[in-house]
């Protein structure tokens, strides 16, 4: 795979498009709310399998009552990429699926 080129936060964000991103450093975070408990967990789950499919994986935290955190960053590069853009807008999507709420 060709090595990607690394995003400022302004790049990611402005690619990104999507409120629930903010960006810490190399890192983009989105927190998600869902209801019941195994509802977060069965989302953590297709996370992980989205994951696996782009081959990039995410740091992904589940805490009670719900609350799922995802953590994103290119590690070999030590920066955001169009990876982590792509990979936002799946964990997105599949939050608003689920019923996410942003928080």
């Amino acid at each position: 795979m060709k090595r990607p080129a690394p995003l400022t936060a302004d790049e990611f964000l402005g690619r990104v498009d999507l409120a629930e991103w903010q960006v810490e450093g190399v890192v983009a975070i989105a927190e998600f709310t869902l209801t019941p408990y195994a509802t977060a967990a069965s989302f953590v789950g297709a996370i992980g399998e989205a994951a696996d499919a782009a081959d990039h994986h995410p740091d992904v935290h589940l805490r009670h009552p719900g609350v799922v955190r995802v953590e994103l960053t290119t590690h070999w590069i030590s920066a955001l990429s169009e990876l982590d853009v792509q990979m936002a807008a799946t964990v997105s999507m599949l939050a608003r699926q689920r019923g996410a709420t942003v928080g």
